[in-house]
């Protein structure tokens, strides 16, 4: 359970770690964490449970619990980690700019370092301890296309855009969808295919969203969203602590990840089979 110690600064704190090991086992390990949702707030939370969005709650709440224990376990002392979460919804709310993400760690100068679509992690050790900075993103549009690249025998983008579609894009995607996938109707004149328009997430959530419906398919396509993205949050709290034992507790050696080769590398071949598999 990841609890807060003292307020620093508006959605941070130092938090020591605690859990079933004893106090003495724990002292000296620390975790800074802010969990951010532009959508919702400019302001980032300290601790998962005040989060709004479920997935995001549950995938925060798995991957601080995993970083703590893995520090707690280690030999370095202290150990400090600043942990910074994000979410990426595949829509907004509206089509104003998306607001920034809070920036990757610095990797220069670092003992360890992993690069990924889904965590970004800088790892340096010296006589004053351990210090670990890692910006973790919790993104629909990066969880869909991961669903599509793992079904797909196509090669597809290994990372999605770090911001969602606009609404009125994500609108057009799906009246395109309900006209030509489901209705039959062809392509405007000159228009490539379907398949070669939408992003590979948007397409691959249309076809495995309801395909009738009496209200409008954007809006059925964005409840399948909702019901399907918390199942996948145990997926890559496991990738996200696969690629953190990259450098903490001799998981191997940090490097560059992406791609449905590393997933299923990282996290085993039944990553995201709640969704893929259901039955």
């Amino acid at each position: 359970m990841f609890r807060a110690a003292c307020l620093l600064a508006a959605g941070a704190v130092w938090a020591p770690v605690v859990g079933s090991s004893s106090a003495q086992a724990l002292d000296g390990v620390t975790v800074r964490a802010a969990i951010h949702d532009p959508a919702v707030s400019s302001v980032p939370v300290a601790t998962p449970e005040e989060t709004a969005d479920p997935a995001l709650r549950a995938f925060a709440a798995a991957l601080l619990a995993d970083l703590e224990q893995r520090l707690a376990a280690g030999k370095d002392r202290p150990a400090r980690a600043e942990a910074r979460v994000a979410r990426i919804p595949l829509v907004a709310s509206g089509d104003a700019p998306f607001p920034a993400l809070p920036a990757p760690p610095d990797a220069e100068g670092a003992d360890c370092t992993v690069e990924s679509p889904w965590l970004a992690l800088a790892v340096r050790r010296d006589e004053t301890g351990l210090r670990l900075d890692l910006r973790a993103l919790w993104s629909e549009r990066q969880a869909l296309l991961d669903l599509a690249a793992l079904d797909s025998e196509a090669p597809l983008p290994t990372a999605a855009p770090q911001e969602p579609l606009t609404r009125s894009e994500f609108a057009a995607m799906a009246e395109a969808w309900r006209r030509e996938a489901m209705g039959g109707e062809a392509p405007p004149e000159g228009a490539p295919p379907l398949a070669e328009r939408l992003p590979p997430d948007a397409a691959w959530l249309f076809a495995h969203a309801p395909q009738a419906g009496r209200g409008p398919f954007d809006l059925g396509a964005e409840g399948a969203l909702r019901r399907l993205v918390p199942r996948l949050a145990p997926d890559y709290a496991a990738l996200a602590g696969a690629l953190i034992s990259r450098c903490l507790g001799g998981g191997g050696e940090g490097g560059r990840f992406g791609g449905p080769l590393d997933i299923r590398a990282l996290a085993g071949p039944d990553f995201g089979a709640s969704v893929r598999n259901p039955d």
